[in-house]
């Protein structure tokens, strides 16, 4: 399936390659947003028939970002980098900051040009947000666009957000050092929280279609254990419950969606302590 004779919509980049389908346009179509194409509906309606409950599990991974904010800004951080953030739909950091009335600064980062041209669209009247394209892979230099913006103060604590984000990083070991290098600039007192797509608890045919699908988008996903997770960021100091299934990392109520079988979620999610 190609793009090739579709025009670009005035709100994405004119020389964006609509061959590919992108993770961040189908999450965003999946939450029922409208910034995406035809390639990444097409790709998100696949995804939905090998694993109907895919747009339900998209609900889930972003109550759980709405839980870890509220959470986080109840032990008062008021600086959150969300790294591969994708499109801003409804419920993302910032406005959960304006729904509590807190003051806090915000700042998106995400690999895809439609994400981060979105968000500066949506974003160019808060002083307090901003939104910049780079790769998870590079934290120096996601560092040094925070410094530039001079918003952000890196000697004081900050949140980092990797939610649905790190398993598209697939070798192992690259992935325990690229957290080792997030964590080796962030002051005491922050906290590093995250989604993590896993395969434990779910059929495995259900997976593998999951992982064809990823495979034909830009980026492909790879899967971990608990135990693996819990290794990548060794070192951090987990909040109750620790690393659970999404739903069940302080859930708001018994009848949050999934509870009742977390398994569902296709994910692990913790929120960590660095000191």
């Amino acid at each position: 399936m190609t793009a090739e004779n579709h025009e670009n919509p005035d709100w994405s980049p004119n020389d964006l390659d609509l061959s590919k389908p992108s993770v961040a346009r189908m999450y965003d179509y999946l939450l029922g947003g409208y910034h995406n194409f035809e390639i990444d509906r097409y790709y998100a309606e696949k995804s939905k028939e090998l694993y109907p409950d895919i747009a339900l599990a998209s609900q889930v991974s972003r109550a759980f970002l709405r839980r870890t904010v509220r959470f986080l800004i109840d032990q008062g951080i008021i600086q959150f980098v969300d790294i591969g953030s994708g499109i801003p739909t409804v419920g993302h950091v910032h406005e959960i900051l304006e729904e509590m009335e807190a003051s806090g600064k915000v700042a998106y980062v995400d690999i895809d040009p439609v994400a981060v041209a979105h968000s500066n669209a949506i974003l160019k009247d808060d002083p307090n947000a901003v939104a910049f394209q780079e790769d998870v892979r590079h934290p120096e230099a996601i560092y040094e666009e925070l410094e530039n913006t001079n918003i952000f103060d890196l000697e004081q604590p900050i949140a980092l957000l990797f939610i649905s984000m790190l398993h598209f990083v697939d070798d192992l070991d690259q992935l325990r050092d690229l957290v080792r290098r997030y964590r080796s600039r962030l002051a005491p007192g922050s906290y590093v929280a995250f989604t993590f797509g896993t395969y434990e608890g779910t059929p495995k045919e259900i997976l593998d279609g999951i992982v064809k699908i990823s495979a034909a988008s830009s980026t492909k996903a790879t899967y971990r254990t608990r135990d693996e997770i819990l290794g990548i960021f060794d070192g951090l100091d987990f909040v109750e419950p620790g690393i659970v299934y999404n739903p069940q990392w302080r859930p708001d109520s018994p009848d949050d969606l999934f509870l009742d079988s977390p398994e569902r979620s296709l994910s692990y999610a913790g929120v960590g302590l660095h000191s």
